[in-house]
């Protein structure tokens, strides 16, 4: 059995080091990795000790050596340093040490604008139709591309996954016999089942006899050097894919994205649920779960989603789950 990557333990050496160590235990007790956000809260506590803090509390002065951006800093990395002390100071002044906690006004998070792009059922259709023309490649460099492929986007697609859940899956991650996915190191460090619809576990099925017996430690869905296949790699392919059956791709940062498959299937998966008759104030909880978020926040997203792309359910989805959709109603 794999074990997962170990978390980062710094030791920390400041007058604040069990302050610091306190609120890391609890970042991590309520689920996240934080490995990078550990390695910024070894930096901070060599400033601390640098600047001869007490235990009492973090001098003025290095707060504003941390917050300050740094010559040819990105935003984003800018934003995210100042996120760290922000959390950091609020769990001082939870445990009594009076702390000035940053505004919002220090490197603010920008949005980037992006909305997810949708695929309609036939664009999805006509999509993994054109991935299922690929014919076996005549240089032995990719000499399974033509079987990996179609079953790869099915998953990603079908499944809701990450691209890196799906890459990443081995041999022993795929169940066949009871048709589940076991969903190792993921995003916010959880694991999941993922059950497979009938029809995909077959062609699964079908696809593991044909590439043959692999040990179980080997990836399903294996590059040519027996590695996962590189994220370029397939983005390169999704969109030749998408330029053949006549969708532009609007370069990065404007998709469509790999992604967004599994955004698509979110949205399609509550459409389904919708025109069934079911209360989906019931299933977002179980939607959630399936897609391994975090809460149910992210997934109510994709409420929003619905009525913007399916005008025709607006008034009865907004009378069934209003209170739950990001700028919905409340009656």
């Amino acid at each position: 059995m794999r074990e997962r990557p170990a978390l980062l333990a710094p030791v920390f050496k400041s007058a604040l080091a069990d302050l610091l160590s306190g609120f890391l235990a609890e970042k991590r007790a309520a689920g996240y990795r934080y490995n990078a956000e550990a390695r910024a809260l070894s930096k901070i506590d060599d400033l601390l000790l640098r600047e001869k803090a007490t235990p009492d509390e973090i001098p003025r002065q290095c707060l504003d050596l941390w917050l300050s951006k740094r010559p040819g800093e990105h935003p984003t990395s800018h934003q995210k340093r100042v996120t760290v002390m922000r959390q950091f100071a609020r769990y001082l002044v939870r445990n009594d040490i009076p702390t000035y906690i940053p505004h919002d006004g220090y490197a603010p998070a920008k949005s980037s604008g992006f909305v997810p792009r949708i695929f309609t059922f036939a664009e999805i259709r006509s999509f993994l139709n054109e991935v299922d023309r690929l014919e076996p490649f005549r240089v032995s460099r990719f000499p399974l591309r033509h079987l990996v492929m179609p079953e790869l986007f099915r998953v990603l697609y079908a499944c809701g996954l990450r691209l890196g859940e799906a890459r990443k899956l081995r041999v022993e991650d795929v169940d066949l016999d009871e048709g589940i996915l076991n969903i190792r190191n993921t995003k916010f460090g959880k694991h999941r089942l993922v059950p497979l619809a009938p029809g995909l576990a077959q062609r699964l099925r079908r696809y593991r006899e044909r590439v043959g017996v692999r040990q179980n430690d080997a990836y399903f869905f294996a590059a040519p050097d027996g590695g996962p296949y590189d994220p370029k790699t397939l983005y390169h392919f999704f969109r030749n894919t998408l330029s053949k059956i006549g969708m532009v791709h609007g370069g990065r940062g404007y998709g469509p994205r790999i992604h967004d498959l599994r955004h698509s299937f979110s949205v399609h998966r509550l459409i389904q649920w919708y025109r069934e008759g079911t209360d989906l104030t019931v299933k977002v909880p179980i939607l959630a779960t399936y897609l391994g978020h975090r809460d149910i926040a992210s997934t109510q997203k994709y409420l929003h989603l619905v009525p913007e792309l399916f005008p025709e359910v607006t008034k009865s989805l907004e009378r069934s789950v209003g209170h739950v959709i990001p700028g919905g109603t409340t009656s």
